[in-house]
């Protein structure tokens, strides 16, 4: 009867052993599915993200080209603006510069003429 346990056993730790080795043998089988699972989500997850910055970096900054032929409308805006203003207000300068030119008090003070008004003025007050 021992004998029979004994072989009962056995067969009982084979049996087990061959079901913890099958279980083994599932578990590293799922696990690289899971890992080979995660590394396709991985790379669809960065394909949309990587398709979602080109879209943002088009909408706000737009092709280097059209930045480049942006600028240079804009700078050209600004140039006939500044133009534009600077003959407006020639005449202006010109006549400014002109009143200062011709326009000169020619009066001539001398020590003596100066020191009298300071006197004349002392005795008023």
């Amino acid at each position: 009867m021992s004998n029979e346990i004994i072989q009962e056993l056995q067969q009982a730790e084979e049996t087990t052993g061959k079901y913890i080795e099958s279980a083994m043998k599932y578990k590293v089988k799922r696990v690289q599915e899971a890992k080979d699972e995660a590394v396709e989500e991985i790379k669809r997850l960065r394909q949309t993200k990587q398709e979602e910055f080109e879209l943002y970096r088009k909408e706000r900054l737009g092709s280097s080209k059209e930045n480049v032929k942006e600028n240079e409308e804009l700078t050209q805006k600004e140039i006939k603006e500044t133009i534009k203003y600077a003959q407006t207000k020639k005449k202006e300068a010109i006549q400014l510069l002109l009143d200062t030119v011709l326009n000169i008090d020619l009066e001539i003070v001398t020590p003596k003429k100066e020191e009298e008004e300071e006197k004349e003025e002392k005795e008023e007050n």
